[in-house]
């Protein structure tokens, strides 16, 4: 799950709904990622933030003073999202059981 984005997306009924979807759907594993900001998704993200969010364009600019969001709001985003992760149930896997072997020739039609 990429990117969370701090103060847009990280809310914990975000990062629930996700994870629950994934987890319904049969996801084993889960993962995620904050927004990490190269040149040319700065100022596409920055555009964005300043025509549909103008109120967090501050916040964000605070936070994105280069490529990565600081440690501080990583780990914020880190501990929520794992604990939903912890707290929402795996719905069990039936695995495909392999049926018999048998030979395909690549050359004979």
């Amino acid at each position: 799950m990429a990117p969370v984005i701090p103060h847009i997306t990280d809310t914990p009924e975000n990062l629930g709904a996700v994870i629950r979807a994934a987890r319904e759907a049969g996801a084993a594993k889960i993962w995620h990622n904050t927004l990490y900001l190269h040149d040319v998704t700065r100022d596409a993200f920055f555009g964005y933030v300043k025509e549909r969010r103008p109120e967090l364009l501050g916040t964000l600019e605070t936070i994105y003073t280069g490529r990565y969001a600081p440690r501080s709001v990583t780990e914020r985003i880190d501990r929520c999202f794992e604990a939903i992760a912890r707290a929402t149930p795996r719905r069990p896997i039936s695995f495909i059981q392999p049926g018999q072997l048998r030979q395909i020739s690549l050359l004979d039609r």
